[in-house]
């Protein structure tokens, strides 16, 4: 069976919340020598899967809460496979938190541990984040970048008051900004003013990346 025979299997468990198979599947891929980023992907999309079915009233929030957990035990299952895959450089200091008024960290938990993995120093602050919070820890750590999540189109204002906030500071010159999450598009990312957005993890890291002149491993 091919890699997207197996993938296929993989987003329909994933999707129907059959929580067992779907490890099961990540277990017996990254066993058989497939690459852990395209493990990984895969399971990115079954969550969208299940958050298109939640947009369609097909699940409750619980449904949507499961997946994510299904989510979250897959990410410990593949970080093994991506810290030997990836880089264990120093490219300096990430702050990344998910934006006052949403909860929601099981994407901004994946980005942390792909940064992680390409060699960042990570400072996450978590979910339901300040402004007040987001200026502090820049000018304490002084990242090469900060990262703002959301998961709620709500939060979209959130990210344009966090990012009014740390320019009114002075703390943007030569820091660049980038959101992520599902809600956005380039719209958003204009309106919060923002350097860059983003709704896929890798891509998001491989933005990173890019900003110290590097590329993706």
């Amino acid at each position: 069976m091919t890699f997207a025979n197996k993938k296929e299997d993989l987003l329909k468990f994933i999707a129907d919340l059959k929580e067992e198979e779907a490890l099961e599947t990540v277990r017996r891929l990254l066993t058989d020598g497939y690459d852990a980023i395209s493990v990984l992907k895969a399971c990115q999309e079954g969550l969208r899967l299940v958050g298109q079915r939640y947009e369609k009233g097909e699940y409750y929030i619980t449904g949507l809460i499961m997946g994510g957990e299904i989510l979250q035990t897959t990410m410990e299952i593949i970080r093994p496979d991506l810290e030997k895959q990836l880089s264990t450089e120093d490219f300096g200091r990430v702050v990344v938190g998910t934006v006052e008024g949403d909860i929601h960290d099981i994407g901004k938990n994946i980005v942390c541990t792909l940064l992680s993995c390409n060699g960042f120093q990570v400072i996450d602050l978590g979910a339901d984040v300040p402004a007040e919070a987001f200026i502090e820890a820049t000018r304490v750590h002084k990242p090469k970048v900060l990262g703002l999540s959301c998961l709620l189109s709500s939060a979209v204002e959130s990210m344009k008051s966090i990012i009014s906030a740390i320019d009114e500071a002075g703390l943007r010159e030569g820091m660049p900004i980038i959101i992520g999450g599902n809600v956005l598009d380039e719209e958003a990312c204009r309106f919060s003013g923002a350097d860059y957005w983003t709704r896929d993890a890798m891509d998001g890291v491989a933005w990173c990346l890019r900003m110290g002149g590097r590329e993706i491993s």
